[in-house]
């Protein structure tokens, strides 16, 4: 949630930074929690 708040409020970025954002990972918060869901599906479907 504080994440979420401070992207928010941060200003707004132009689509230079945009691009260095993307990949520098940090536009996914989720990024790790999904891997490691998908990881333990694939464990389960076996």
């Amino acid at each position: 949630m504080q994440r979420i708040g401070e992207t928010y409020f941060s200003p707004n970025k132009d689509l230079a930074a945009f691009a260095d954002i993307r990949h520098a990972g940090d536009l996914d918060p989720l990024c790790d929690f999904s891997s490691a869901c998908r990881a333990e599906l694939a464990i389960a479907r076996r």
